[in-house]
């Protein structure tokens, strides 16, 4: 009989405690024990293909015990690396033997198998006993749900394929492999498999024929964790830029690491062959670099060192980031001048980016530039003004590039330049020579304005002269750079949703921020001081359910010039409701209490008519969910005595659901048309033993194939400390006045209290 079989069995039999433990074969160990039974051994090994550092080995030894020891196997290794399951089977004897080996009276024939119980899940695939044969004191797997397959046969290859166990679907129809005297080792990528590198399988191995009667040999498994070894995800992400100077480094570490080395530098080679860390032993994963340099590149390395006794170190890859420059190029900005310009070379392209390459070198094509003559006796002026007050830094220019700009001399010479932070009064820069441009294709700017960090909103530039005698001057591009003087990148983002009640405000802070006045309300126009932090972060832990938040963060620093920089306004808005349940916690594990039915008390227990979910694993619904990857299946059935159907959760201590003004409970339901109609109903009770139901005011609600939010008002639920809930029920009929009806499913997903959006 295969587990899942015996599962379904055991529920409809009622083979199960009060807490609903199955009863198993006295000689099967259950599959999610193993993971504690089963040691990790053999650290870490060199393969033969490219010699390179892999991952963690999973391995188990088996003695000779067979009484014809050929292809007897020995020893199996699994490991990940690079994408690929890396198995290895090594036999008593000669792993694929020459007909001449084999042993006399034996027909030359060996098949070996690797079998996989790759979801984890005891109750899916073949039982072991399918396989067992003569075994030799098989264990686990117990769902065995793909096997990889090695054929031998008269010296020659045999059925070299991986396929799924229960329906003999090939996988892999051939595999990467070598033989090497006594042992076998392949390669399959795990896609090709259905893995994932954050998946666990449980491995085994069994031999059959050249033996009397094929004789088969089993191998006892091993659980291991497909996990990469190798430090993975960096932080920041590898190829990242604009990286703050004090960043400070963190990634995911390798499976078996008990130490890290880390490695840094401005150069990939270095950094590549290094062998004396920058940092060495860390016993957490991360590292502080320093202050970092503006604008640069830097790379970096995680070695992972495993724990006594070997020490092992296994080399990681080499990342890189390059951290924020000194200053940004300004965007967002509006220019205008008093001159006339010419109908093909509008004013728009000194800022729009037009001639220029990736190279910042400028065209020669007069409609990629602008050129312009004065309206009057007025000198020409051109202006620029920004989004915002900037602290600026430089402005450079690109003049007038065509061809014969030499000959005709249209480019701007003299200038004056001021500046005004709200354009009314303005301050003098100025006067400034911009240098000539070279006429050629390959011109990149050559006048660079230091601006030294002055708070501007305008920039005014007056023409006094030009390169030539001619009456009309032009320009061919203009770029402002800032440096970031006020607070940006907000967390959570502007405009995000769902934010939870008691959120970590962040963002990233000025420049030259000593400490940060944060502005915090409902009303845009009226925000309330919220805090003074020396850290560019702020935790409020008053905010409601359901409102819309305004919030401004404004960069203080007394020695500077202006000493204040008022941040942009963002908002956010936070969730609605916060979780009771969203059914995401459970597995199919019984063992470790952790099937939903041994959460959500049902029938079985309390003599209702309800099941809580399905009657073989998985327990949970995986296709019908409103949010997650599950929900829960509740049967009803009020055809018998007590004519309802309930389900009850009970907490170990009392639950507060009246936080942030939370002042209603959520719970979403899906109910199949086929359905009897019956009414839904919620209750609770509080640690005092009161009691309140809620009835749905729709009996047809339970034949509406869609997933529906049921609200309920805590006005509705009078009499029941909300402060102290102790038990939730929910069910089907009428638990006051019960009577006969009928039966059908729904599906629960997503518990929560809290409060609807505010208006």
């Amino acid at each position: 009989m295969c587990k899942k079989s015996f599962v379904r069995a055991s529920r409809v039999a009622d083979f199960r405690s009060v807490a609903r433990h199955p009863e198993r074969p006295p000689s099967v160990i259950p599959a999610s024990r193993v993971l504690w039974l089963v040691a990790f051994a053999l650290g870490w090994m060199m393969i033969g293909f490219g010699g390179t550092a892999i991952g963690q080995v999973a391995g188990v030894d088996d003695p000779s015990d067979m009484a014809d020891s050929s292809g007897d196997i020995k020893r199996i290794e699994a490991w990940v690396e690079d994408g690929k399951l890396n198995l290895t089977m090594t036999v008593h004897g000669v792993f694929a033997p020459s007909v001449a080996q084999t042993p006399a009276g034996m027909t030359n024939r060996y098949y070996y198998h690797w079998i996989l119980d790759t979801d984890n899940d005891p109750a899916t695939g073949y039982y072991n006993a399918e396989y067992e044969g003569n075994a030799t004191g098989v264990k686990t797997p117990i769902g065995v749900d793909v096997v990889v397959q090695f054929g031998w046969r008269d010296g020659h290859t045999n059925g070299v394929y991986a396929y799924i166990a229960l329906t003999e679907e090939a996988l892999v129809e051939d595999y990467e492999y070598a033989i090497d005297g006594d042992t076998i080792h392949a390669i399959i990528p795990l896609a090709d498999l259905g893995l994932t590198p954050d998946d666990i399988i449980a491995l085994s191995a069994f031999q059959e024929g050249a033996s009397n009667g094929w004789q088969i040999d089993w191998l006892e498994s091993v659980v291991m964790p497909l996990t990469v070894v190798k430090a993975t995800n960096p932080i920041p992400a590898t190829g990242s830029d604009d990286i703050p100077r004090d960043v400070i480094l963190g990634w995911k570490p390798g499976a078996s690491a008990a130490r890290h080395n880390v490695y840094f530098g401005t150069d990939w080679a270095d950094v590549n062959d290094a062998s004396v860390p920058t940092a060495q032993d860390l016993d957490v994963n991360s590292f502080d670099p320093g202050r970092l340099d503006f604008g640069q590149t830097y790379y970096w390395r995680v070695d992972e060192v495993n724990s006594a006794p070997d020490f092992t170190v296994f080399k990681g890859d080499v990342w890189n980031f390059t951290t924020e420059p000194f200053a940004y190029p300004s965007a967002n900005i509006i220019v205008t001048t008093n001159a006339i310009s010419e109908a093909t070379q509008s004013i728009e392209n000194i800022l729009n980016g037009s001639g220029l390459d990736e190279a910042d070198q400028h065209s020669t094509k007069s409609t990629d530039m602008w050129l312009g003559s004065a309206a009057g006796a007025d000198p020409i002026w051109i202006q620029f003004e920004f989004d915002r007050v900037y602290k600026l830094h430089e402005l450079w220019v690109w003049n007038y590039n065509v061809e014969f700009e030499l000959v005709l001399g249209f480019g701007i010479k003299e200038v004056t330049i001021e500046y005004s932070a709200d354009g009314v009064d303005w301050m003098s820069l100025g006067d400034m020579e911009l240098t000539q441009a070279t006429a050629n294709s390959s011109y990149t700017h050559n006048t660079t304005v230091n601006f030294a960090g002055v708070a501007a909103k305008y920039v005014r530039l007056t023409v006094n002269g030009g390169w030539g005698a001619m009456a009309q001057y032009g320009l061919s591009e203009v770029r402002f750079y800032y440096i970031p003087a006020f607070a940006r990148e907000p967390q959570p983002a502007n405009g995000a949703t769902e934010v939870a009640v008691e959120p970590a405000l962040s963002w990233r802070a000025g420049r030259e921020a000593v400490s940060h006045n944060v502005y915090l309300g409902t009303d845009p126009e009226a925000l309330a001081p919220a805090a003074t932090t020396q850290a560019a972060s702020y935790a409020p832990d008053d905010l409601l359910f359901g409102n819309v938040y305004y919030w401004r963060v404004d960069e203080v620093n007394e020695a500077a010039s202006p000493a204040t920089w008022e941040g942009n306004l963002w908002s956010f808005t936070t969730q609605e409701y916060a979780t009771i349940d969203d059914i995401e916690g459970y597995a199919d594990d019984i063992d470790t209490g952790q099937a939903v039915f041994q959460t959500w008390i049902d029938g079985w227990t309390n003599n209702t008519g309800s099941t809580t979910g399905y009657a073989e694993s998985p327990f949970a619904e995986k296709a019908i969910v409103h949010g997650g990857r599950q929900s829960m299946p509740v049967s009803y059935d009020n055809t018998s005595a007590p004519f309802y159907s309930e389900i009850l959760r009970t907490w170990d201590s009392p639950q507060d659901w009246t936080g942030h003004s939370a002042n209603t409970l959520v719970l979403h339901f899906y109910g199949p048309e086929d359905n009897a109609a019956e009414t839904l109903y919620v209750a609770v009770e509080d640690s005092a033993g009161h009691v309140a139901v809620v009835a749905h005011p729709d009996p047809e609600a339970l034949r509406v194939a869609a997933w529906q939010s049921w609200t309920v008002p805590y006005s509705e639920l009078a009499g029941v400390n909300m402060a102290r809930v102790e038990t939730m029920y929910i069910g089907v009929g009428n638990r006051a006045t019960p009577t006969a009806g009928g039966s059908g499913l729904l599906f629960i997903d997503d518990i929560g209290y809290g409060a609807p959006l505010a208006e």
